[in-house]
């Protein structure tokens, strides 16, 4: 089982944009560095990447995963994606590379 996130403008994600979105939860004593966080090289839609790895991926809004968690939520319109999948064709698990994870 795997679970992660896409957010398709992410290679726009900036060092400042990460202090500007952070810097609210300082005053809570949460001192992150976002910017350290978020890979800006070169990137696989991580649909397709899954897939093509032999997983099940299913991408879905953040409405969605709220109204399937049985939450009331309304949800932000924005272009976040979450995924989660299950590996069916295990021949296709190979040892991980740093150029392979991205």
């Amino acid at each position: 089982m795997v679970a992660t996130e896409f957010v398709t403008g992410i290679a726009d994600f900036s060092a400042e944009r990460a202090r500007t979105i952070s810097n609210p939860f300082r005053c809570h004593g949460v001192d992150v560095d976002l910017a350290s966080l978020v890979y800006t090289g070169p990137r696989n839609h991580v649909l397709d990447y899954l897939a093509a790895k032999g997983w099940q991926p299913e991408g879905v809004s953040l409405a969605e995963l709220f109204r399937r968690s049985g939450l009331d939520v309304r949800a932000a319109d924005d272009d976040t994606i979450f995924i989660s999948g299950c590996l069916t064709d295990h021949s296709s698990i190979s040892p991980p590379t740093a150029a392979g994870w991205r």
